[in-house]
């Protein structure tokens, strides 16, 4: 099931994140900022969590911060590997997009890496379209896309 962000899952979202980033990289500054204190760092800002949780479990995050002017950026998105592939990453995204509208979001930006097929075959399956232009925040990203929601 997908939830919304409890205190209790604090440490195993931290681990989840980091996990995933290690196997491919060095968590940069920005990972620790946001993955030390998510409440004050994303939620408390006008963002949100969600969880994926099985078996009251933590199997998933997605984070949607909130960047201003209608625009959110979908971040700390992950599935625990071994629950890879089963559709969880789909539903996580596709709760995200919903509460962005919800929330009167204009558009939703990703800063990913091209190492990571899956995910931005998913997310350029479901409407995110490719842009350039924009700094990314982490040295790991090489591709960067957007959804614009046109809620005005």
């Amino acid at each position: 099931k997908i939830i919304d962000f409890d205190q209790i899952y604090a440490a195993d979202f931290k681990q989840l994140n980091l996990s995933w980033i290690i196997e491919h990289w060095t968590p940069e500054e920005e990972d620790y900022v946001l993955l030390e204190n998510p409440i004050a760092t994303i939620i408390s800002k006008g963002g949100l969590i969600l969880c994926a949780i099985s078996r009251e479990r933590l199997i998933g995050t997605c984070a949607l911060i909130n960047c201003g002017e209608g625009r959110f950026e979908l971040s700390k998105m992950t599935v625990a590997k071994r629950f890879r592939g089963n559709g969880i990453g789909l539903e996580l995204v596709t709760e995200a997009i919903q509460r962005a509208h919800q929330k009167k979001a204009r558009s939703i930006y990703i800063e990913s890496n091209t190492i990571l097929r899956p995910a931005i075959q998913l997310y350029k399956k479901i409407g995110f379209q490719e842009i350039v232009g924009i700094r990314p925040a982490y040295k790991r990203c090489n591709i960067q896309l957007e959804m614009l929601l046109y809620n005005n």
